[in-house]
């Protein structure tokens, strides 16, 4: 009988916790497409019917098919791509020998631009497929440009996009693509210049100007060299630098380094996973 009231607890557990992640990830989906609008190609794939994200490539490792052997699979996850195993090397682990097709993949250069194609929303994972396309003028192709197509699979913790906004998403994201130098995402346009400034007004005479106050000295312990638990997030930051990601979940933070996942619990690291 107790073995019954436990399975029924979990039950429900799970079904609580779906119908909160489910509102959320399509909450976190509606504000990814608002930002990262998909591009519409003809037929052919060479010309923009409906125009979409331009994109940036940021990191090196990105590898790309032409269009009619499919776009090449590749995963990043903790700040890096992943190498993607073979077909004939996954059929050798089981004794098995296919004949390897024709190399046709090649890598795509940092600084590279591509159209995004279609966007993925996974439990775990947000795919990317893009197109490089040269210049990336919708109005204008280029008839002696071949493109080339790749999938990214974006890896994140279990059960972190269930809790996370689309900021932290793309802090991810921008490792790998960004928006070119000077254009806004579509779902934050740019902000206004600012407005002149007015001169100041005239100083009183004879008031004194005090001299401005010396900064207090470094305190020792503000770029700590290693890592203990009850630092804060800024201590972790100020010794070893940005992390490659962020997972925020609420009252649990985890900073992903590339060596280490160091995990807060209300602002105070709590547990360090070193890989």
């Amino acid at each position: 009988m107790r073995r019954i009231k436990v399975v029924a607890v979990s039950l429900m557990a799970a079904l609580a916790f779906s119908v909160h992640a489910a509102p959320q990830a399509d909450n976190l989906a509606q504000q990814l497409r608002a930002v990262y609008p998909e591009t519409e190609m003809d037929a052919n794939g060479l010309k923009v019917v409906k125009p979409g994200a331009v994109l940036v490539v940021q990191a090196d490792g990105l590898q790309a098919n032409p269009m009619k052997s499919g776009p090449f699979a590749n995963t990043f996850a903790e700040g890096q791509f992943v190498r993607t195993e073979s077909r004939s090397e996954k059929a050798a682990r089981f004794g098995l020998a296919i004949p390897q097709r024709r190399q046709v993949e090649r890598p795509v250069a940092v600084g590279a631009k591509v159209y995004l194609l279609n966007t993925e929303f996974n439990p775990d994972s947000i795919v990317f497929v893009v197109q490089t396309c040269g210049d990336c003028d919708p109005k204008a192709v280029d008839p002696g440009f071949q493109p080339y197509r790749a999938k990214v699979t974006f890896k994140f913790v279990r059960g972190a996009l269930a809790d996370t906004d689309a900021k932290h998403v793309r802090q991810t994201i921008e490792q790998v693509f960004k928006f070119p130098e000077g254009a806004a995402p579509a779902a934050e346009p740019q902000a206004p210049p600012p407005p002149a400034q007015a001169p100041p007004p005239p100083q009183q005479q004879f008031a004194p100007i005090a001299p401005p106050a010396p900064p207090p000295p470094p305190s020792a312990d503000q770029a700590p060299r290693v890592l203990k638990l009850g630092m804060t997030m800024q201590q972790v930051k100020d010794g070893f630098g940005e992390p490659a990601s962020i997972v925020d979940l609420g009252s649990k933070v985890i900073y992903v380094y590339k060596d280490k996942k160091v995990t807060f619990v209300n602002g105070k690291v709590s547990d360090v996973d070193v890989q």
